[in-house]
């Protein structure tokens, strides 16, 4: 991980950690630019690019993220880079 002024995220697919960097960055509103992407797989990515929230009990959102719901912050971006010339991505991307 590279944070840069502590709101801009740099990470990849083939990290062993990704999954828990993504679910941080969900949670507290960071900017995250998902590098070497390719073809969208991850079921973690997935419900991120779809946008799969649900109105949490009271103000804000809840994400199906994984097999968990977790605290979906307004403030959070996710820019996808692929090394693909031409990657075919889903309608919903």
């Amino acid at each position: 991980m590279n944070a840069m002024n502590d709101e801009l995220m740099q990470l990849k697919i083939t990290q062993p950690n990704h999954s828990f960097l993504l679910q941080s960055a969900v949670q507290n509103g960071l900017t995250v630019i998902v590098e070497n992407a390719g073809e969208i797989t991850n079921n973690a990515l997935l419900s991120i690019v779809r946008r799969e929230t649900m109105p949490a009990h009271g103000e804000g959102l809840l994400l199906k993220f994984n097999d968990n719901q977790i605290e979906f912050d307004k403030d959070f971006y996710c820019y996808i880079c692929s090394q693909f010339s031409n990657p075919h991505f889903n309608p919903e991307v």
